[in-house]
């Protein structure tokens, strides 16, 4: 009901019975009284103690900076962090599960600040894919530069062959020397070579921008994974970790679409070195794999 009261440009937000609202700096006092004034009047209760106003407040178990677009951990969830790392100190030492979990939510934000402010990429339709056999595996993909029509001689592309011994020791499923077991591993993987080489064409740098890059894979599995950046399920969860560390690095974010296999016939074949009719060779691009993993 907020949304029909206030008509400028706001933020409302409602996390079960806590509520947050972001409004200009010129009238902001004013608005939230305003709000407040509504809120009483349709009768909806409120919890004073927990009132706040001001440009920097703690919702939900983090701390936001409306001065500065950005999200913060407070200190004391650094400092169980912090805890939960400490065993890691020692030789032989594990984290417990609940451990594990707290680590995975909040290590990429320890010593940084989170960027509030996101930016779709201009870039068109983009696809990878990953095919494995018990010793040789291979990542395909492709993407359309912004405005150009869906045609393969418009794509750039990428096709990486693999072999079980230029992958690291760790890229083993529960110490399965098969490759075939590490598929979905691979096709985060192929998503991940996408990603970097999307970024390096288009010569991002670092911002305090968040860029979401959408793509296309046609394993559910992997995309239902990539929401949440983690799995319990190695190696996947190490590919994810890597995806999760390179879009910190550069302040991404990846969002996988799930495609039919079918529809996914150019990434397919492009996966297995088979270069689709009407694909410009010139338009192909490499990466370190090591480098990013």
């Amino acid at each position: 009901m907020l949304h029909r009261v206030i008509w400028v440009k706001h933020g409302l937000f409602l996390f079960m019975d806590d509520g947050l609202e972001f409004l200009p700096t010129v009238a902001g006092p004013l608005l939230a009284l305003y709000s407040l004034m509504f809120v009483c009047g349709v009768g909806v209760p409120l919890s004073w103690g927990k009132l706040r106003i001001g440009q920097c407040l703690v919702w939900i178990g983090w701390k936001f900076h409306a001065d500065t677009c950005q999200a913060s951990l407070p200190a004391d969830k650094v400092e169980k962090a912090l805890e939960a790392l400490r065993p890691l100190l020692h030789k032989g030492s594990k984290v417990q599960r609940r451990g594990r979990r707290l680590l995975c939510f909040t290590t990429p934000s320890l010593c940084t600040f989170i960027p509030l402010q996101f930016a779709p990429h201009s870039s068109g339709l983009a696809a990878a894919d990953a095919w494995a056999d018990a010793e040789h595996a291979g990542l395909g993909g492709w993407w359309l530069p912004y405005g150009a029509p869906v045609d393969a001689a418009e794509i750039c592309w990428f096709s990486v062959q693999l072999t079980r011994k230029s992958l690291p020791s760790w890229f083993r499923a529960d110490g399965n020397s098969s490759l075939q077991a590490c598929v979905a591993a691979l096709e985060a993987l192929a998503q991940l070579i996408l990603l970097a080489l999307r970024r390096r064409q288009a010569q991002l740098v670092y911002s305090t921008v968040t860029v979401q890059f959408r793509q296309l894979c046609d394993n559910a599995g992997v995309t239902a994974a990539s929401v949440k950046s983690m799995s319990q399920k190695e190696p996947l969860s190490f590919v994810l970790q890597a995806l999760g560390y390179y879009c910190c690095r550069w302040n991404l974010t990846l969002h996988c679409s799930h495609v039919a296999g079918e529809r996914n016939v150019w990434a397919d074949r492009l996966s297995r070195d088979e270069i689709p009719v009407g694909v410009d060779l010139r338009k192909r691009c490499f990466v370190d794999i090591m480098e990013i993993l």
